[in-house]
């Protein structure tokens, strides 16, 4: 009898795979490709006007939120309003200055093989539907406005959600997602006070489930962009509405621009140990300058050469 044997890696060996398999964003350290995020917010926060302009910035391979991105192909399914509204809606945001681009591509609605409804989790027609277009039209991103359209049963149950989850993860197997979705009720309980700080994880309608299978979730409210990241430290971000160009603006962006080029001119300064010994060094000469950037910083900087020590 012949016994097959598990191949098993010390723990410097399983570290050492790191450097091997580096880590691909479509938006730096923000959408892992691939990957999947939740964009979570109340209704009408303006979660879809962020999600094109977040797409917009990959088709286009631009900057979002001072971020770099990867031009790429990107599939916006829209399930959660009626057409004509949607159509209206993008007709206004170029009439006020936004500019698209091929890249990003929406299904046609009059086309006879559009599905008007789709369930993922139980009709294998609509998930071989789904297959059959991330197939034929190849997006690296799909934002899919919203999860909740795309199943059916209980989203509070774990049991659904790992359904779901389970053929969602097949089907986008080579893209990274973008899961616009709603959260619950955010009043805190009668005596409570509000917290100073909402967790976007402890924020989503549905079953905690959810947050498990994502890399990031990004809570929209209030002005804010609060997120809970795997893939970045956590942080929030301000955001102002336009309401003449009817888009998100990025006021934190110009001084996250203005820190990440102070880091960048202190990294070549001198001679460091090790990415460590810099960390430590800005987190406590520096305080002004954001974890999170520091962290956005890591694999651009410690792969780039250093002046010799004098």
């Amino acid at each position: 009898m012949v016994y097959w044997i598990m191949k098993t890696l010390t723990l410097d060996e399983y570290a050492d795979r790191a450097s091997s398999e580096p880590d691909e964003y479509l938006i730096d350290q923000f959408i892992p490709y691939p990957g999947r995020v939740l964009l979570i917010g109340p209704p009408k926060e303006g979660k879809s006007f962020l999600g094109l302009q977040l797409g917009l910035a990959v088709a286009k391979g631009e900057p979002f939120m001072g971020r770099k991105s990867r031009k790429s192909k990107v599939l916006y399914l829209q399930y959660d309003t009626p057409h004509k509204i949607w159509m209206k809606r993008a007709a206004k945001v170029r009439g006020h200055g936004l500019s698209f681009h091929p890249n990003f591509v929406m299904l046609d609605p009059a086309d006879p093989s559009y599905k008007k409804k789709l369930d993922l989790r139980t009709n294998a027609d609509d998930i071989k539907y789904v297959k059959d277009l991330m197939a034929e039209i190849e997006p690296k991103l799909v934002i899919i406005d919203t999860l909740r359209k795309m199943f059916s049963g209980d989203e509070n149950s774990s049991d659904v959600g790992q359904e779901v989850f389970n053929n969602l993860n097949e089907i986008f197997e080579k893209q990274a997602v973008v899961y616009i979705h709603h959260t619950h009720k955010l009043s805190p309980p009668p005596g409570q006070k509000i917290q100073a700080r909402i967790k976007p994880v402890d924020a989503l309608r549905g079953s905690s489930f959810y947050s498990g299978e994502v890399e990031a979730v990004y809570l929209l409210l209030g002005n804010q962009l609060i997120s809970d990241s795997r893939v970045d430290e956590s942080s929030t971000e301000k955001l102002e509405w336009d309401k003449i160009t009817l888009q998100w603006k990025f006021p934190d962006a110009a001084r996250s621009d203005k820190h990440r080029e102070k880091l960048r001119k202190l990294y070549a300064s001198r001679q460091w140990e090790n990415w460590f010994e810099f960390r430590k060094y800005v987190m406590h000469f520096d305080v002004s300058i954001p974890d999170h950037l520091i962290n956005q910083l890591e694999s651009e900087l410690s792969a780039s050469p250093v002046p010799p020590a004098e």
